[in-house]
């Protein structure tokens, strides 16, 4: 089964996500760039859910650190935030990131883990 892990620290957001994809996939939820990092030490997710917009170290910055740091250089980081994709898709594709604005649909969201369930780490 696919292990996804949720970045967010907005417990709607991590709600909707459980209720979209709870029954196809296993999914772990952190609120914050620093937990992410210290939960990546511990375990390998297939795929990364990232809001943009966190407290502390934010969800470029932490995917960078992932990237750089961490030696995830493969592994799957989707995007999920309410701001405008223009401004930050400079800085989300240096991370070799995938984008979903919010609110987004289930569809929508898991057509795009499918897609990219098939990347290796």
């Amino acid at each position: 089964m696919i292990h996804i892990l949720s970045v967010d620290d907005e417990p709607i957001h991590q709600f909707i996500i459980k209720e979209f994809l709870s029954n196809s996939y296993e999914l772990s939820f952190v609120g914050s760039g620093e937990n992410c990092l210290k939960y990546l030490c511990l375990v390998e997710p297939d795929i990364i859910l990232m809001d943009i917009c966190l407290p502390g170290i934010n969800g470029l910055e932490t995917s960078n650190k992932i990237r750089n740091t961490l030696g995830y250089d493969k592994t799957p980081i989707i995007f999920l935030s309410t701001l405008e994709l223009p401004a930050y898709r400079q800085k989300i594709q240096q991370v070799n990131g995938y984008y979903i604005s919010k609110p987004f649909n289930k569809e929508s969201l898991i057509e795009l883990i499918n897609k990219v369930s098939h990347i290796k780490k």
